[in-house]
């Protein structure tokens, strides 16, 4: 077993190990080697879903049976948005309605635009995406949102 992959009974201590064993307890001392700990709830279920396994063949994730590192190397953010939709990889065809209906969907209101442009550059991310969510509610813009 590895150091970097410690999922043992976690029974060492690391007592007396590494680099900055039998150091002085000085400013500049490494401190010594501890290995990971297993973890208390290591092994209990936390819940059920048919989106994703976690640790089935130890540090792993799946969704839907596809292990993640697949899918990152090999699929785009829209065939694994689908995967987890609709319980398969899409074929060429589905891709592309899929993604010509996510496209359609990410329009931005007339009005909301306008008030986005009025925020300073120089403004804070956070305060452009607050505002960008809190526009849109009812007392601000009922009409021009759509919403009456």
């Amino acid at each position: 077993m590895t150091e970097g992959n410690n999922q043992g009974t976690g029974t060492g201590t690391g007592a007396g190990t590494g680099a900055g064993a039998g150091a002085g307890a000085g400013a500049g001392a490494i401190p010594a080697f501890k290995p990971k700990k297993s973890v208390a709830l290591s092994g209990v279920v936390a819940g059920n879903t048919a989106l994703c396994t976690v640790g089935k063949s130890g540090n792993d994730l799946h969704y839907r049976g596809f292990d993640i590192l697949d899918l990152a190397e090999k699929c785009e953010f829209e065939e694994v948005a689908y995967l987890l939709i609709h319980e398969k990889l899409p074929t060429q065809t589905e891709l592309t309605n899929y993604k010509k209906k996510l496209r359609s969907m990410r329009g931005l209101p007339s009005i909301l635009k306008n008030v986005l442009e009025l925020i300073p550059a120089a403004a804070h991310p956070m305060d452009v995406l607050r505002t960008g969510c809190s526009a849109p509610s009812e007392p601000f813009f009922p009409k021009a949102m759509g919403t009456t």
